[in-house]
């Protein structure tokens, strides 16, 4: 298992195996309407300009984050792993392969689902 405390990112192999033990929680950082399109399974969405403002309501400082955006050249989720562990999370990973990887490798996607609703 990836060590979320000393370890800066998670590929995709680990991030299956984490969503499957339920011990994540993923937080896609790209707009709602890429969100709603489809997203990874479990997934949440908190956009990387409102998470300033979203993440104390939806995320626990001792929980085990992964943030994610659309490829490994998106700089949204490497931002966002900053912005979290700036505010105080200590165990969040950047899945910097992304979206497209995970598709790409045949794994679950999810439609809709905004947190906030």
């Amino acid at each position: 298992m990836v060590d979320f405390e000393h370890e800066q990112k998670i590929d995709t192999e680990q991030l299956k195996e984490a969503i499957d033990q339920h011990k994540v929680k993923v937080v896609e950082v790209m707009p709602a309407k890429m969100y709603e399109k489809e997203h990874i399974e479990t997934a949440i969405n908190i956009p990387l300009t409102e998470l300033k403002e979203l993440a104390p309501k939806l995320l626990k400082k001792d929980e085990n984050i992964v943030v994610y955006c659309s490829d490994i050249d998106c700089i949204a989720s490497p931002a966002a792993a900053r912005m979290l562990r700036e505010m105080g999370h200590n165990k969040v990973l950047d899945y910097e392969e992304g979206k497209i990887a995970w598709k790409k490798a045949g794994l679950p996607m999810e439609r809709g689902k905004l947190e906030e609703d």
